[in-house]
């Protein structure tokens, strides 16, 4: 019973964390695309600030639901992070592919969230 509540726990917060994070980043964006219109040398590098702000919030929240994973459960947190990394990553995927197509940043960022899980959970056995 145990391990069902570390997988819960984990996989709500980081839907909830992520949902935060894209209501955080509308709010960005819309300011950011209001300040362009004054400064258009801003839309060379909007691709470049959004991969910079969104990888590291991303492996950030990843991190924390593998940590929080790794804490509530007894035994085999490695295989618990693992059943909540690849769930969020799936369910991050399934939402992507509704929109458009994959493309190598989305697959190294459902990597990337994998790992981010795992060592969550290794930093939680250390700590």
């Amino acid at each position: 019973m145990n391990s069902l509540k570390a997988i819960a726990a984990g996989i709500f917060f980081v839907i909830v964390a992520t949902l935060v994070l894209q209501l955080a980043f509308i709010m960005v964006a819309v300011g950011y695309n209001s300040l362009a219109t004054s400064y258009p040398w801003l839309h060379s590098i909007a691709t470049v600030l959004k991969f910079a702000a969104i990888f590291p919030a991303i492996f950030g929240v990843m991190f924390l639901g593998g940590y929080i994973t790794g804490n509530l459960s007894a035994s085999k947190i490695l295989i618990h992070c693992a059943v909540v990394g690849l769930i969020s990553s799936a369910a991050f995927l399934w939402l992507a592919l509704e929109n458009a197509d994959l493309s190598i940043v989305g697959i190294i960022l459902v990597i990337m969230m994998f790992i981010a899980t795992l060592l969550g959970g290794v930093y939680s056995k250390r700590a």
